[in-house]
């Protein structure tokens, strides 16, 4: 004869019943409950960074392919186009041991933080901006060789205009004052870390004109553990939308003020045929077209602004505003 349940065990398996850790067979009876999904964990390969920290580091990443977008299309005068593909975790040592040899290594020093980070540029991409920032075409089809001591210093250069782009990318997280502390070519030269120490890889394609290529950045755990709570994505967002609206109008403001402007002044012109002008000689007179009272007209990047009449200002030379042109001061440029 089975043994009888008390009123406890009775309630406790109702209980459990209405949850659905167990459940009721065809027959009424109770089946086992099921086992636990089991994960699977690799010692090799930890995950040493949260999804949402690899989230954050998406995000600012693609922030830093928009800024190097930009600068990148500036340095070399021609179109350039950086995207942000995926960020994922490998040990370093199996970085070492697929990377492509010869290829382009950065190793930077990612002040404050501790330790290396390390940037890899391929040579597919690499030597067509070396090409392009020594006056050529953008030309560096076919070569996959070691740098020259040249190419070194120019590519050296196109790292540490990097960090520019990279700063204003971490800014809303801490404030980075990197330095390019070495270029290497083989990648077994870069031991920097343990080879069992796990790194966040960002993967950034690059293509400029015909050619393309990635841009590799390897960010050790080591590296960014101290900051590491600051990329949570709720804290993330919550630092980068700490400015208001007008604050983010006043830096914009601050940093128009920087912008350098050509400002000429024009006394006079003067209409001349070629004749007249290959006649020119030493001594001769042209009569301008400004009568009556001298003033000159002032123009902001070619165009004209204002009305001013001209003097001097102790030794130098000077105009002074007396009207503005086209509309007004608020006018657009």
């Amino acid at each position: 004869m089975a043994e009888a349940l008390s009123q406890k065990e009775i309630d406790a398996l109702i209980s459990a019943l209405s949850t659905g850790e167990v459940e009721v067979g065809e027959a009424g009876g109770v089946l086992k409950t099921p086992q636990r999904q089991i994960r699977v964990y690799d010692f090799h390969r930890p995950d040493k960074f949260s999804k949402d920290q690899v989230r954050s580091l998406e995000m600012i990443h693609d922030n830093f392919a928009r800024l190097l977008t930009t600068a990148f299309s500036a340095n070399f005068r021609t179109m350039v186009q950086v995207s942000m593909n995926s960020v994922y975790q490998l040990p370093f040592g199996e970085f070492i041991q697929s990377a492509d040899n010869p290829t382009v290594l950065a190793i930077v020093n990612p002040n404050p933080l501790p330790g290396k980070i390390v940037m890899e540029l391929h040579p597919s991409i690499a030597f067509p901006m070396i090409d392009r920032m020594l006056g050529g075409p953008g030309d560096g089809h076919g070569k996959n060789r070691a740098l020259t001591e040249i190419e070194r210093v120019v590519i050296r250069r196109v790292f540490t205009a990097m960090m520019d782009s990279f700063v204003e990318a971490w800014r809303d997280v801490i404030k980075l004052e990197p330095e390019v502390e070495g270029i290497e070519t083989n990648p077994l030269f870069t031991q920097i870390l343990p080879p069992g120490e796990m790194v966040a890889a960002v993967t950034l394609p690059i293509r400029m004109g015909d050619y393309e290529g990635i841009l590799n950045l390897f960010l050790p755990h080591i590296v960014m553990e101290p900051i590491l709570p600051r990329l949570s994505t709720h804290q993330w967002f919550s630092t980068v939308r700490r400015f208001s609206r007008q604050e983010s109008r006043d830096r914009l403001t601050k940093r128009l003020m920087d912008v350098p402007l050509t400002v000429s002044a024009v006394l006079g012109e003067v209409e001349l045929t070629l004749g007249e002008l290959v006649n020119l000689q030493k001594g001769d007179v042209l009569l301008l077209t400004e009568t009556g009272e001298l003033k000159v007209t002032l123009l902001i990047e070619g165009r004209p602004k204002f009305r001013a009449k001209p003097g001097r200002r102790g030794k130098h030379a000077a105009c002074r505003i007396e009207e503005h042109l086209d509309g007004g001061e608020n006018d657009e440029l």
